[in-house]
């Protein structure tokens, strides 16, 4: 039996074999005291580091004077995943596939111990693993923000008696990928000719390609008033949001509800969805979950590597589509309600400002001095 720190101590029970020799049992107990008497605990744990941290985390409580809280303790990893889940179904977040690919991460590292164990030095392990893995840091970030909202759930509900501090990683790896004109005309002629319409509603409106414009459905256009519309709740931050129909957009649209009216008496039924393939299908379904078509990724995928431009993703239409509003002069306050920014410091994390924008800046000092 070794000493801890303190006035407890950490140890396996002795116990005698069938054959009446003396071993010692796999699990670690603590012993420490409370109020004058003795009070034995299992760890459940094989680890005698888990079994120390356990015991400080005992002896910090009794040194506040705080009663025990036997629901925290029991608390597990799967415990706390159950409340994010039903968190997500309540709220009717649509993000849940995200959020599952980052609970096997951490499930891999705190599922074999209890929340009550947790604390910065396992938090801090949990993210050199994961860097060392080659993790980007935004995704190591997402995680961690994953847990923090798993412990701050049981918390509310008493299954979390303390909530470890979780520090974030500074965010290093920002996306500044821009298309130009000439980068997205070779996009654009790499494509198949049903998926070019969103790609070009992408980077005029900026919106989220998978989620934002593939989803759209024809109520959703209002070509005779002007209007391109997300609904409350269709967005990431669940604020409808409008796009007017500028001249560049209407001719898209208008052209791609004329290829739709013609597809329509192809086929004998209406199709709901603005973009689909050239068979009617949609882009963008709903099965247990949002996701964009194998189709589009496919199509995707071989135009970009057929224009020379791997790496990129959609998400470059958002950062293109903000700074050609901006270089238009649109004030800074509308082309977030358009693109759907939530705060300026997205923007700056995005690098709005390119290289050309910067040189136009310069000119623009030169001319006036």
């Amino acid at each position: 039996m070794r000493r801890s720190p303190g006035t407890g101590s950490v140890y396996r029970p002795a116990y005698r074999s069938a054959s009446g020799e003396p071993r010692k049992g796999r699990l670690y107990w603590i012993r420490y005291r409370v109020g004058g008497q003795t009070k034995l605990e299992a760890t459940k744990t094989a680890n005698r580091q888990d079994a120390e941290r356990l015991l400080r985390q005992r002896l910090a409580r009794v040194d506040r004077g705080e009663a025990s809280l036997p629901v925290a303790e029991r608390t597990t990893f799967e415990d706390l995943r159950v409340l994010i889940w039903d968190d997500y179904a309540v709220n009717g977040r649509r993000s849940l596939t995200r959020v599952n690919q980052a609970l096997v991460h951490l499930q891999s590292h705190f599922a074999a111990t209890r929340a009550a164990t947790w604390d910065l030095e396992r938090v801090q392990g949990y993210t050199s693993d994961r860097l060392e893995d080659g993790a980007a840091r935004a995704t190591v970030n997402y995680e961690l923000a994953i847990l923090k909202r798993m412990l701050r759930l049981g918390h509310r509900l008493g299954r979390v008696d303390r909530l470890p501090y979780i520090p974030m990683l500074a965010n290093q790896n920002a996306r500044t990928g821009f298309f130009e004109k000439d980068t997205l005309g070779a996009l654009l002629q790499a494509l198949p000719p049903d998926l070019r319409p969103p790609v070009r509603v992408a980077y005029l409106t900026g919106w989220r390609l998978p989620s934002e414009i593939l989803s759209r459905q024809w109520h959703h256009v209002d070509l005779k008033a002007g209007w391109l519309r997300l609904e409350p709740g269709e967005t990431k931050s669940g604020e409808g949001r409008m796009f007017p129909l500028i001249p560049a957009l209407l001719t898209v649209l208008r052209a791609q509800r004329k290829a739709t009216t013609a597809l329509e008496l192809q086929l004998g039924h209406n199709v709901a969805t603005v973009f689909h393939t050239a068979t009617g299908s949609p882009l963008f379904y709903r099965t247990d979950r949002w996701q964009v078509s194998t189709y589009f990724r496919k199509g995707w995928k071989e135009a970009v590597t057929e224009a020379g431009l791997e790496g990129r993703i959609p998400h470059d239409f958002r950062r293109s589509a903000t700074r050609n509003l901006l270089r238009a002069g649109v004030s800074l306050p509308a082309v977030m309600k358009m693109v759907g920014w939530e705060t300026t410091a997205m923007l700056r994390r995005y690098a709005i400002a390119d290289e050309s924008m910067l040189r136009e800046a310069g000119e623009k000092l030169a001319r006036l001095r």
